[in-house]
């Protein structure tokens, strides 16, 4: 597991201001209330005020005290300027050399609630909250470190170190991995272990594949040879005991991603895993693999050419038109649906139907005069059954 993984562009931008902020953000963190202002107003001198102005908007927005107030942007430090009446901005030149910002610092965490990162309990609860993030969602280091950020501030903890929060994410992320591991390595039992370890064996030959090289190669032809070729290939996946696997309290995303990495990577890739986590892959692998199958199996039947279908003109398809035109038409009303493909049940135009090449009578009518009662439909001829 990697524990440094922020660029240095990354670690640059940890608890400082990127850019300016939008007026939604200065309204939301900057704008300081009547508690603020009894807060602010106990200091003495300008300098003092818009100092601890900045303080409390600058905890709010990025969730720890700068060391350096030159930093703040200048919107920033004109907005609450502003509020508190000062005139020139300017004033808080030197705020951050005085040992004002120590006293501000700490007033204000006693008085918003602002806690350190190993203060308890909340640190206990931000690790349980990683935690279960790692085991379910399984996101990458960047991605809990930006969400851990976020939760940080939202539960008014202040922001450790860049180093610190790094080791801690990546610690929890390969404990939850391991969890996982071992959750899904204890489903087989010994026999069924032994039986997914030996599908990475490569056996000799001029392919030298694995019998998971094999298995995982879905059939790709649609014909009958491609369609018993995915039944055996279904066959032979049951037979490792997909079946009695039990992943209730397994998350499926992760066990979707674990199935992906083995369904494209190769047995030699996987070979020098633990064998925890090989059984854990093989697990997932083989879990899902039926899923699959099934759906490759359907996808290649419907691409068979020879399938009857009900829209086709074939003779399989006018066979079935045949039946759903004498199995629809009695006892429904002229005009009333009907099987696709059948006449008698296509609602006309303004014009008559076409008349049956054998009796001359309409296989079609118009569409229904109210209030006149509308006709029952003619009896079709035998002869034109067959059309």
């Amino acid at each position: 597991m990697p524990v440094d993984f922020l660029t240095p562009e990354q670690r640059a931008r940890y608890g400082c201001y990127g850019e300016d902020p939008t007026p939604e953000q200065l309204a939301r963190c900057f704008h300081l209330t009547n508690d603020d202002r009894e807060l602010i107003d106990k200091g003495q001198s300008d300098r003092a005020r818009l100092g601890c102005a900045v303080q409390l908007g600058t905890v709010r927005f990025l969730g720890t005290f700068l060391a350096d107030q030159t930093d703040v942007p200048t919107v920033v430090v004109d907005h609450l300027a502003a509020q508190l009446g000062i005139a020139d901005p300017s004033a808080l030149k030197g705020y951050g050399e005085t040992a004002m910002r120590f006293k501000h610092a700490a007033a204000i965490r006693e008085r918003v609630g602002y806690s350190d990162f190993n203060d308890q309990p909340g640190h206990w609860r931000f690790i349980r909250w990683l935690y279960t993030r790692a085991y379910v969602a399984g996101e990458r280091h960047i991605v809990l470190f930006d969400l851990s950020t976020v939760r940080l501030v939202e539960a008014k903890i202040l922001l450790p170190a860049a180093s610190t929060l790094e080791r801690l994410i990546a610690t929890v992320k390969e404990r939850a991995a391991t969890q996982l591991w071992r959750a899904l390595g204890a489903i087989p039992d010994e026999e069924t272990g032994k039986r997914l370890l030996a599908l990475l064996v490569v056996h000799p030959g001029h392919r030298r594949q694995s019998t998971l090289d094999r298995i995982r190669r879905a059939p790709t032809s649609p014909s009958i040879d491609g369609l018993v070729g995915g039944l055996r290939r279904l066959e032979e996946i049951l037979g490792l005991g997909a079946r009695q696997f039990n992943l209730g309290r397994i998350p499926q995303g992760r066990i979707d991603a674990m199935a992906r990495y083995v369904a494209k990577a190769k047995a030699a890739e996987i070979e020098p895993m633990p064998v925890e986590r090989r059984i854990a892959h093989l697990v997932a692998y083989t879990a899902t693999a039926p899923v699959a199958g099934r759906a490759a199996r359907e996808e290649t039947a419907s691409a068979h050419p020879g399938r009857p279908r009900p829209g086709g003109h074939g003779p399989a398809g006018r066979l079935v038109r045949a039946q759903g035109c004498r199995g629809g038409s009695a006892g429904r009303p002229p005009g009333d649906g009907g099987p696709p493909g059948c006449r008698a049940g296509r609602s006309g135009g303004g014009e008559r139907g076409r008349a049956g090449p054998a009796t001359g009578r309409p296989l079609l009518r118009g569409p229904p005069q109210p209030p006149h009662p509308r006709p029952t439909l003619p009896a079709v001829s035998p002869e034109a059954r067959h059309l």
